[in-house]
C-alpha cells in the first residue's frame, strides 16, 4: 500500500486504482468512518480496476489507522482531533490534485463520521481562511453518504441506544470486546419504515441480509481500538456542530454538497438524512433498498448512482 507524508508531517497511507485507460476522467476520494480502514472500499477498488466504472478511486487511512501516523499525542479538545483531520484531508487533497497530477478536482465523498471532514471545509467558521479555500479548491463536490445523527446534534434513536449500551453486569474487558458487534448492530442491518418521511416505527427488515462474502469484507475492515476515539472529535459544541452542518448544506460555495442516503439503512443515518432535508440541504436517496454498506454489497451500482446524483446536482434544486 503506497504512503505519502503530508507537508505537515503525517503519513498517511492510501489505495489508488490508477489512472483509467482513457483520456480525461473523474476522480472519486474516499473517507471512511469510524473503526473501518480503507479496506471497507474494496469492492469498489475491483469495480474500478475491472473498468465497469471508468473513473480513478483514491482512499487514505486517517491517522490512527493501518499504515498511517499515530494519533496526536496528549489530551487534545475535541475540536483539535477535527482541526488535525480535516487538515489532513485538504493535504491529501492537494497532494491528489498536484503531485498525483489528477486532470481535474476530485469528488470528495465521506461515510458516516468521515462525512463531518466535509463539513468542517464546507463551513464557514471552522477552518482557518487559507486551509479552506485549499479544500474548496481542490474539490469537485462534496458527497455526505450517511452521516450519522449526532453530527446534527440529535438524540440518538431509541434503536441505536439500545444495540450500543451493553448487558448490565458485563465486565469492562468485556464490553471492550464486544464492542465492535455492538457497534456493528447499530449500523450494519436493513430496516423496514412504516412512514417514508419519519423513523418511528422503524423495525429491523426478516427478508434481507448481507452475502457472507460481503459480512467478511466489513469485518476484515475492522479496527476496534480506534472505535471509541470516533466518538470523542466533533466540530465543536453540540449547538456549534450543528450550526456547523446548517452551513455546510445551505453555503452559496462553487461545488455542490449533498447528504445521500439509502432506504433500509439504520434509524440513526435516516434521522439524519430527514434532518438535512428540514434544514434545505440537497439531499438524495439512492435507491430504496440499500444500507449503510451498499457499497460493498453493491458496488458498482452505488458508484453510477454516486455519480449521477453528483452530475445532476449542478443543474437540480434542492429537494
Amino acid at each position: 500500500m503506497p504512503t505519502v507524508v503530508l507537508p505537515n508531517h503525517t503519513l498517511l497511507s492510501f489505495s489508488d486504482t490508477g489512472r483509467p485507460h482513457t483520456g480525461q476522467y473523474e476522480t472519486v476520494v474516499l473517507c471512511h468512518g469510524v473503526g473501518s480502514n480503507i479496506r471497507v472500499f474494496e469492492s469498489l477498488n475491483e469495480v474500478v480496476r475491472s473498468g465497469q466504472v471508468k473513473i480513478r478511486l483514491l482512499a487514505y487511512n486517517q491517522r490512527g489507522y493501518s499504515g498511517s501516523s499515530p494519533l496526536p499525542k496528549g489530551n487534545l479538545k475535541k475540536e483539535e482531533y477535527a482541526l488535525e483531520h480535516a487538515t489532513d484531508l485538504v493535504e491529501f487533497l492537494e497532494y491528489a490534485n498536484e503531485d498525483l497530477k489528477l486532470p481535474k478536482p476530485p469528488i470528495v465523498v465521506g461515510w458516516s463520521k468521515g462525512t463531518n471532514l466535509l463539513i468542517a471545509i464546507a463551513c464557514q467558521s471552522f477552518l482557518p481562511t487559507e486551509l479552506r479555500q485549499r479544500g474548496l479548491k481542490y474539490s469537485s463536490a462534496f458527497v455526505l453518504y450517511e452521516p450519522p445523527s449526532s453530527i446534527f446534534a440529535l438524540k440518538p434513536d431509541p434503536a441505536f441506544t439500545k444495540a450500543m449500551t451493553p448487558p448490565e453486569g458485563m465486565s469492562k474487558e468485556e464490553q471492550a470486546r464486544t464492542l465492535p458487534q455492538r457497534f456493528e448492530k447499530s449500523f450494519g442491518v436493513y430496516y423496514e419504515y412504516p412512514d417514508p418521511n419519519s423513523i418511528e416505527g422503524a423495525k429491523p427488515a426478516t427478508n434481507v441480509s448481507e452475502p457472507a462474502a460481503v459480512r467478511e469484507l466489513i469485518l476484515s475492515a475492522k479496527e476496534p481500538h480506534m472505535i471509541p476515539h470516533g466518538f470523542t472529535w466533533a466540530i465543536g459544541s453540540a449547538k456549534y456542530q450543528r450550526q456547523a452542518v446548517q452551513e455546510a448544506l445551505t453555503a452559496k460555495l462553487d461545488i455542490p454538497v449533498l447528504v445521500v442516503w439509502n432506504g433500509m439503512t439504520a434509524p440513526y443515518c435516516k434521522q439524519a438524512a430527514l434532518e438535512a432535508h428540514k434544514m434545505g440541504g440537497r439531499v438524495v436517496q439512492l435507491w430504496n433498498g440499500g444500507n449503510h454498506y451498499a457499497f460493498v454489497g453493491e458496488p458498482r451500482r452505488w458508484l453510477t448512482s454516486i455519480l449521477t446524483a453528483v452530475h445532476d446536482s449542478s443543474s437540480s434544486s434542492k429537494l
